[in-house]
């Protein structure tokens, strides 16, 4: 899921909506298949606020999530929009 910020979802193209995450971890739990979400924090301009919220949204949702990973910090590999993006500030 990476954020529960939808337009953090745009900027990096994970083509989803908050909404379908949701749907398709209500399915999983009634299908009784475990879930894992993940949600780095760390995303270009991301607001401490919004770590928060991500948090939040976990915490809000606990009933349909099996597992979580919360992590600081994002891997940037090379050729990826997000180097290109970083390279701006250098």
């Amino acid at each position: 899921m990476e954020t529960s910020n939808q337009i953090h979802l745009k900027k990096i193209s994970k083509g989803i909506t908050i909404k379908q995450v949701l749907d398709v971890l209500s399915i999983c739990k009634q299908l009784n298949i475990y879930s894992k979400v993940f949600f780095p924090s760390g995303h270009l301009n991301q607001t401490y606020k919004e770590c928060l919220d991500d948090i939040n949204f976990i915490e809000h949702n606990k009933n349909r999530i099996d597992f979580f990973g919360v992590t600081v910090g994002i891997k940037i590999y090379p050729g990826t929009r997000l180097e290109f993006a970083l390279s701006d500030f250098n």
